[in-house]
C-alpha cells in the first residue's frame, strides 16, 4: 500500500476505515455473530482513489483481523464477495464454510 495511505481498526464502529493523515477515504464494515462469524458488509473507497487497489487493503486487513481473533469470514458486499473468491487459496484457513461466492 502506498505510505500515505494507512488502514485503522475501530472496533466500536465495527470498521476499519482507509485514511490518509487524519481523513477517511474508505472503509470495510463488519458484523460479527454469536458463532464468532464475522461478515463483510460494506466496503467503499472515495471515487478519486478508483484503480489505485487500495480496496484490497481494507480487505486483507479484515483477513488479518479475522485471523488474529479466530473468526471465520462471510460476505454481503458485492466487492468483499469477490475478493474473497479471487483468493480463495489464500485465505481458505479464514473463509466460513457458508460463504459463497
Amino acid at each position: 500500500m502506498n505510505k500515505e495511505y494507512k488502514v485503522e481498526l475501530n472496533k466500536e464502529d465495527k470498521a476499519f476505515y482507509l485514511m490518509k493523515n487524519s481523513e477517511k477515504l474508505g472503509h470495510l464494515i463488519y458484523t460479527l455473530d454469536e458463532d464468532n462469524k464475522m461478515t463483510l458488509t460494506s466496503t467503499e473507497v472515495d471515487p478519486s482513489l478508483k484503480g489505485e487497489g487500495l480496496g484490497i487493503n481494507l480487505i486483507n486487513a479484515g483477513v488479518d483481523f479475522a485471523r488474529e481473533k479466530g473468526y471465520k469470514l462471510d460476505a454481503t458486499c458485492p466487492y468483499a464477495v469477490l475478493m474473497l473468491d479471487r483468493n480463495r487459496e489464500d485465505f481458505k484457513d479464514v473463509i466460513s464454510k457458508d460463504f459463497k461466492a
